[in-house]
């Protein structure tokens, strides 16, 4: 460890300061450090990896030997529950197994032509010489497409609330990583923001489950599987 390069830092803060300022920039000014640049968030030591053999290593490779955050899980599972994006071991191998035919490779191909409908629309709703964040409709583009592949759900109508909730939860995994936070008990307007994008989000998601059940179709998506 001693041989790995680090920025400097600040004595007590370390490298909090400057990755909470621009988080993009920070990390692309670390990268001549090296592959494994070693930091420090306040008291909390993190490695950023650069190199994609490791992050395989880390995320594929040898995945059991690293388990998600505990800040990270504190930050997203009021919002999002403990699902595959949070869980761990045996959990989450059933939770994968439960949703890999989903992500069959005929499947996928399948999706591409949903992918293309979406997008489509999206630059038809475009004008000529108009302002546009990206962001915003990058965002709205990925739910939509997410929600037909693999729930047959048109949720155009909804996808603004889902990225304003997806950002509440960035928002608060930034704010609760540094360390600097109220308990989610208190209700300060974050909290009270993040609870009613909870219940908006969960909302549409029973909605979603309750106009398949009432169907009875089976159409072979992520939701029939469930």
């Amino acid at each position: 460890m001693s041989q790995l390069n680090a920025p400097p830092a600040e004595p007590i803060l370390g490298h909090f300061r400057q990755f909470r300022r621009d988080r993009r920039r920070f990390l692309e000014a670390i990268r001549p450090y090296g592959d494994i640049v070693p930091l420090r968030l306040l008291n909390k030591p993190v490695f950023v990896l650069n190199h994609p053999d490791y992050v395989y290593q880390v995320l594929v490779q040898d995945a059991d030997h690293f388990i998600k955050s505990p800040i990270l899980r504190r930050a997203l599972e009021p919002l999002i529950g403990d699902g595959l994006l949070l869980s761990e071991g045996d959990f989450h191998r059933r939770q994968r197994r439960l949703i890999q035919p989903a992500f069959h490779h005929q499947r996928i191909a399948a999706y591409g032509d949903i992918m293309v409908r979406y997008t489509l629309q999206m630059l038809e709703a475009w004008g000529e010489e108009q302002t546009t964040n990206i962001a915003d409709e990058m965002m709205r583009l990925t739910m939509q497409i997410v929600a037909m592949a693999l729930f047959n759900a048109d949720v155009r109508e909804e996808a603004n609330t889902i990225g304003e909730a997806i950002s509440v939860a960035i928002e608060l995994g930034t704010q609760r990583g540094s360390g600097l936070h109220l308990p989610l008990w208190i209700p300060t307007p974050f909290n009270r923001k993040l609870k009613q994008q909870q219940q908006r989000l969960n909302d549409m998601i029973f909605r979603i489950i309750a106009e398949r059940r009432q169907s009875g179709e089976d159409t072979g998506d992520l939701l029939s599987m469930l």
